[in-house]
């Protein structure tokens, strides 16, 4: 038997029951129904005694699979929930069943609702942990890439559709045509990060960034600076059905920073709840919520969030975000929305995937103590964002 052989091909086999079905793609439907919503997600996690990979896609259903050691054994599983109907689920399970001498070695069920496989192999016959982690992170690089190049097949289709009988847009007002981005783009590069270009320059427009004197001085990279960009000066445009990756992975425990940014809003951003910036584990993240701007810091099983009405402009607005090891902060338009205790400062996820802040998107992921529960997009423009961190230097971002 080869070496880790399930959690290799771990991917194959959760979506195996695809084929060449349309649904492949359903990830850009956005009129799926689900109970993790709208968007597919894939995380990966460590665990003390393995790691699992969690994917999700509309229309195709929800599936962990991954790898626990135990003693001088290892215990590969998968485990996937359909969503589809029953008939559907039946075919996915005969299909799945075709492949016997795949399961031959292992404890394989399926049924209407989903299947499961576990198959335990000596320990010596399996990766290392870290060799597993390195395989999930990137078949779940390789699954956001193929994502977005579905959503961009489909949105080409639609944009060829539309106008036909519509004039185009400016393209300030018009939305980007991917969803996830798997480019980086940063000014500051001396602290680890790549600079790029790809799909996530058709988000930033010509339009030039003109409210610098909102903020007490100009935004611009220092000894302090983890995290620098101004988009060559223009702006970023961000509707629903588009994210942007800043590159910013902060996966180490901060003690104290700054995280600061202009946004401003689009007609449909208010009556909503919008997200702005942030990570998936809200470990740092800033949303508007109705007239209620939130700032929340979770840590490791502890929700920590502080939320006050803030008068968001329809123009230009300021954020600040300060955190020392006892207090954060949160200041719009240089006026303090409010404070919490934090106890520790920005203390880092464990979990892959929930690290880099976004624009743009959150999942449903790690909001309930703040009492939300959805999943959040947003429609705003976007000027200069900076993180800085005193002793920067010796962060790997």
């Amino acid at each position: 038997m080869k070496k880790a052989f399930f959690v290799a091909c771990s991917v194959a086999l959760i979506f195996a029951a695809c084929g060449d079905d349309s649904s492949t793609s359903a990830g850009v439907d956005k009129g799926s129904s689900s109970k993790k919503g709208d968007s597919p997600y894939c995380v990966v996690k460590k665990m003390s005694d393995g790691a699992s990979m969690e994917v999700y896609e509309p229309g195709i259903g929800w599936g962990e699979s991954g790898i626990r050691y135990s003693g001088s054994k290892a215990i590969s599983f998968v485990n996937q929930t359909f969503e589809t109907s029953a008939s559907e689920s039946r075919e996915k399970c005969e299909e799945l069943e075709d492949q016997s001498d795949m399961f031959d070695e292992g404890s394989f069920s399926c049924s209407s609702k989903g299947y499961s496989f576990t198959i335990t192999l000596p320990k010596s016959q399996a990766n290392d942990l870290e060799e597993v982690l390195e395989e999930m992170k990137d078949d779940c690089k390789d699954l956001k890439e193929d994502w977005a190049e579905a959503y961009k097949s489909s949105s080409s289709v639609s944009n060829a559709k539309s106008s036909s009988s519509s004039n185009a847009k400016s393209s300030s007002s018009t939305p980007s045509d991917i969803p996830y981005s798997t480019e980086s783009f940063v000014v500051n590069p001396d602290f680890g990060f790549s600079s790029s270009e790809g799909e996530s320059s058709r988000k930033i427009h010509d339009e030039k960034f003109d409210a610098m004197d909102l903020a007490p001085e100009a935004l611009e990279t220092d000894e302090n600076t983890l995290y620098f960009e101004d988009f060559d000066g223009n702006i970023l445009c961000i509707y629903p059905d588009s994210i942007y990756m800043t590159g910013a992975v902060l996966d180490e425990n901060l003690s104290a920073g700054t995280l600061e940014f202009f946004f401003r809003p689009h007609e449909d951003f208010f009556g909503k709840t919008s997200v702005l910036i942030g990570n998936d584990g809200a470990r740092l993240l800033v949303y508007y919520d109705r007239g209620n701007l939130i700032l929340m810091m979770n840590k490791t099983n502890v929700f920590r969030y502080v939320s006050d009405v803030a008068n968001v402009k329809k123009d230009w607005n300021y954020v600040q975000v300060k955190w020392n090891a006892e207090v954060a902060s949160l200041y719009l338009n240089n006026e303090k929305v409010g404070e919490m205790d934090l106890l520790g400062g920005y203390e880092a996820s464990s979990r892959y995937g929930e690290q880099e802040l976004v624009i743009g998107y959150k999942s449903d992921c790690c909001m309930s103590g703040a009492g939300y529960f959805n999943s959040m997009t947003t429609s705003a423009d976007f000027g200069p964002i900076k993180i800085s961190v005193p002793g920067s230097e010796n962060v790997t971002p």
